[in-house]
């Protein structure tokens, strides 16, 4: 895997309908802001033959195209005048803008090999497995089916899990892209990931060979350009590609993600999940429709999820920003891959009118992934690289932070497999006072009691659960330990509980304080932290 050269930073628009001006207007500001972008993705209609204004002023040079950007065809066939350009100039339309084609697929200099199938297709018949980007105008068929994301069109009606295109699904299947963007709905979804399966007709010379062959793909359907509903039409994403992987890279399957999508189109294969110790294998085989047709209480008619005896949902995640019931107050700093919160419930009182917190706002705080992944590690490679990289200078600026007040930092972190867990650090303010060495003797002496204790060598296992402590002096503390085995994650707190003197603070719920404090909490530590909060000092893409 050659990492060694710069992670390729993508903008992908949805319908611009000819709004050419205010679109590149839109586009610069963008990547003045969050870029610089190494290329621009137009999925959907790019243009309108009757915006002749607009049309007219590209073809003049009279609106720059900031970065090198690709358009495709969506719904309605390209202008008269573009076509002819195209056929005269390879392509070409004006100073960096390229017609992509109609069908087919092309890689970049950047290494991003990008799939593309433009209007309505009657044909699969890609000849290209494992891109990087498949872009179309169609949504995939069925690929609203197994997805927790409560989808609705124009916030009245659900659609429909036969929305779609057959064929964009059989071209998502054998092109296998690890991202897919579409714009026939018209509005933003981002849906969970789901997991490709290999070739059935590829012969597999051994398991590895398998596994190596599954990873995730993510699907987002985007917005028209200034939609008046005002849903997002743009994402920026960094992407390591696939040619710099190597043909054996190992994908980290995420927490959240959903079977594959060969199940979801009904007419085409289905496959099944085996579990082979640790990792996952996809058996694909010939169905017919009658066997997916077959819900939880075994009448036919309806599908499993729509089964009355399916069991309920997990409940909504609490650090998905997404989810309604979040307490977005509580939210202190966003960047592109991690955002920091207040503790609910800090360790730290901040309610003792006779002593203040040694930190304003007490400065317990977490450091949170955006999307939901049960640990960092499941992330994939090119965003988990993003994610250390945040979560470091979150870090970095905690620790400055501290010191300015007489304190150090002191993380916790637990990894929990299998559960619905979403990945994120436990920040805390420990006194100058308490050494690196007497905090690591803490440790190991609760350990020591609970009937455990932390590894010789501690080493990162992405297959394994773990609790992970980081001392003042970046020491690192680590405890691996099987699913199977009940650890209690309140275990860190309760530690630094006991260190600081306050056994009485070691549950959060003992702590929980009333939302108009919280709030005040919040806004002294912003105050604070706001000249070391890296994400103000720099321009970050947010993809939330």
């Amino acid at each position: 895997m050659d990492l060694s050269q710069p992670l390729v930073r993508v903008l992908v628009t949805g319908s611009a309908n000819g709004k050419l001006i205010e679109f590149f207007k839109a586009v610069n500001k963008i990547n003045t802001k969050y870029g610089p972008f190494d290329f621009l993705l137009c999925v959907g209609d790019l243009f309108d033959e009757t915006n002749e204004k607009d049309l007219t002023s590209l073809l003049a040079n009279e609106i720059t195209v900031p970065i090198e950007s690709y358009f495709m065809r969506g719904k309605n066939p390209l202008p008269t005048k573009i076509k002819e350009l195209i056929e005269t100039k390879d392509g070409e339309v004006c100073r960096n803008l390229k017609y992509l084609g109609e069908y087919g697929s092309i890689r970049t200099t950047h290494g991003v090999k990008i799939a593309f199938a433009g209007g309505s297709p009657e044909s699969s018949d890609i000849n290209i497995s494992s891109v990087d980007i498949l872009v179309s105008h169609q949504w995939p068929k069925g690929i609203t089916r197994f997805s927790q994301k409560n989808l609705e069109k124009d916030g009245s009606r659900r659609l429909s899990y036969d929305f779609g295109s057959q064929c964009i699904s059989d071209i998502a299947i054998n092109t296998k892209p690890r991202y897919h963007f579409a714009t026939e709905a018209k509005i933003f979804y981002e849906r969970e990931p789901y997991m490709n399966a290999p070739d059935p007709t590829e012969k597999m010379e051994n398991m590895m060979a398998i596994e190596t062959r599954i990873y995730p793909t993510w699907f987002i359907g985007l917005a028209e350009v200034a939609n008046p509903e005002k849903h997002k039409w743009y994402y920026g994403f960094n992407l390591v590609p696939l040619s710099r992987l190597g043909n054996f890279h190992q994908f980290e399957i995420p927490g959240n993600k959903t079977t594959i999508l060969r199940p979801l189109i009904i007419y085409v294969k289905y496959a099944k999940f085996l579990a082979t110790g640790s990792k996952i294998v996809l058996l694909v085989k010939n169905v017919t429709r009658k066997d997916i047709e077959r819900p939880t209480c075994e009448q036919k008619g309806h599908y499993f999820e729509q089964c009355p005896l399916r069991k309920p949902i997990a409940k909504p995640c609490w650090f998905c920003l997404r989810n309604p019931q979040l307490e977005k107050h509580m939210v202190l700093s966003v960047a592109s891959e991690i955002y920091m919160a207040v503790a609910k419930g800090g360790l730290i009182d901040t309610t003792n009118e006779l002593v203040s917190p040694i930190v304003p706002g007490g400065g317990h705080v977490l450091i949170i992934s955006l999307a939901h992944y049960e640990t960092f590690f499941q992330a994939p490679p090119d965003i988990n690289l993003k994610m250390l990289e945040e979560i470091e200078n979150y870090k970095n600026g905690l620790r400055t932070m501290y010191k300015h007040f007489g304190a150090d930092l002191l993380t916790y972190q637990v990894s929990i497999q299998g559960g619905w867990h979403h990945a994120h650090i436990q920040a805390i303010p420990i006194p100058l006072k308490y050494s690196s060495k007497n905090i690591k003797n803490k440790f190991i002496e609760e350990a020591k009691a609970a009937g455990w204790a932390f590894d010789e060598a501690p080493a990162e296992n992405p297959d394994m659960s773990n609790f992970r402590v980081e001392l003042p002096d970046q020491q690192i503390l680590s405890y691996n330990f099987k699913k199977s085995r009940k650890f209690d994650q309140q275990f860190g707190r309760k530690v630094i509980a006991k260190l600081l003197g306050c056994p009485d603070r070691a549950s959060w719920k003992a702590c929980a304080l009333e939302e108009t404090k919280e709030r005040e909490d919040r806004d002294h530590f912003m105050a604070a932290f706001k000249e070391f909060d890296f994400t103000l000092k720099e321009t970050i893409l947010r993809s939330m």
